[in-house]
């Protein structure tokens, strides 16, 4: 929703007329015209030439004494419960030892160690350009925008790690404690950060690294660290190469930054804030419903197996932290796995849920078969 603040006394600007231009374009969401200021009876009466910037009826109201704003309060309260807007799920106050647990994974000399010495502001790790420096997991407790956020560092996943341990054995149980130990973190971690080197090319390792995020459920942020190497800076161009690596995640945001000189870190910490509050979004049983029927009018269910198309009786949201939605169909009907992504698209599209991971499960009714035995059982 956008509230579309215009100066009643000034009456319509050109600067007015370019921004309602532009916000039309902005296809998801509500706008609301508010022309402030209309304190006296003489500038209500003027303010019927806002009409021509085709953004609906004005509402009046005067942010200096108050006089409006009920009105206002009225309309935004009554779109939000028609349109069933996301909300965060209650929670318990959060204690003092309460932190958002985000662990750090990469390849090794990625940046890793740098990037949590500058997120903590301390020089607490062992930076080298040998790889595996850092072996052991260390917990680092930070405080940002008074949130309490765990840091846990981990030793890095690399299939050819360990190489100046001579005796196999030992080194093999080395790159396995080092790889236990860093999925250990994601199982207690609320939000991962990938970190890559933006100066080489992506691999395989990074991607089962990826893998191994989303199989835990956490929330995702793509780190792509030495941003200050790289002298053309076209954001556009790294973001749609790491979408082509990981396309199974390009709903994570991608933060370009510089451990070396702190450039971006500070968006970071926000960013871990934002994502892991993503995580607590809830959508009430209005907003599903108005949702699965606009998104089954713009693609209707796809058929997997026998002759006819699926119906869907039920979409609802069956766990918070992170998301988790139930789609119930049919017993002899089945629904094909594109459909289930199509629908995790337009929840995102809708909702948001940025970098936070999205489960949808299938679930056969045992009862209903399908849309006609419904009708059956009702008559």
């Amino acid at each position: 929703m956008i509230l579309f603040l215009v100066d009643a006394r000034d009456g319509l600007l050109p600067d007015d007329k370019e921004l309602a231009k532009r916000l039309k374009k902005i296809s998801n969401k509500k706008i609301i015209l508010v022309a402030n200021k209309a304190d006296k009876p003489s500038v209500r009466k003027d303010i019927a030439e806002f009409n021509k910037l085709g953004l609906g009826e004005p509402v009046p109201v005067s942010a200096a004494t108050g006089s409006g704003t009920g009105d206002l309060l009225d309309i935004v309260t009554s779109y939000i419960k028609e349109e069933g807007f996301k909300v965060k799920a209650p929670k318990k106050e959060k204690d003092k030892n309460e932190y958002i647990n985000v662990s750090i994974l990469g390849k090794p000399n990625v940046g890793k160690s740098s990037l949590l010495n500058k997120l903590s502001g301390e020089e607490k790790q062992i930076v080298s350009h040998i790889a595996h420096t850092t072996r052991e997991p260390n917990d680092t407790f930070i405080t940002w925008k008074e949130k309490n956020i765990r840091l846990l560092d981990t030793a890095g996943m690399h299939k050819q790690g360990f190489k100046n341990v001579k005796n196999k054995k030992e080194r093999e149980a080395l790159e396995r404690l080092s790889v236990n130990k860093s999925l250990a973190t994601l199982k207690n971690a609320d939000v991962a950060l990938l970190v890559i080197d933006i100066t080489k090319d992506l691999t395989q390792q990074e991607s089962k690294i990826a893998e191994a995020i989303m199989k835990n459920k956490c929330s995702i942020i793509i780190v792509a660290n030495k941003w200050d190497a790289v002298t053309d800076r076209d954001t556009k161009h790294y973001t749609l190469e790491i979408n082509r690596r990981f396309p199974y995640a390009t709903w994570a945001p991608i933060q370009f930054v510089s451990a070396k000189t702190g450039e971006k870190v500070k968006k970071l910490k926000d960013l871990i804030i934002e994502v892991e509050e993503n995580r607590h979004i809830e959508l009430n049983d209005n907003a599903l419903n108005k949702f699965l029927k606009q998104a089954m009018k713009r693609v209707s269910p796809i058929k997997s197996k026998g002759t006819k198309k699926p119906y869907i009786h039920e979409f609802s949201q069956t766990q918070v932290t992170p998301p988790k939605f139930k789609v119930r169909i049919g017993a002899k009907d089945t629904l094909d796995e594109s459909y289930v992504r199509y629908l995790e698209n337009q929840l995102r599209r809708k909702f948001g849920f940025f970098g936070a991971p999205i489960t949808i499960y299938v679930e056969k009714n045992k009862r209903i078969h399908g849309k006609h035995e419904e009708k059956e059982n009702k008559s």
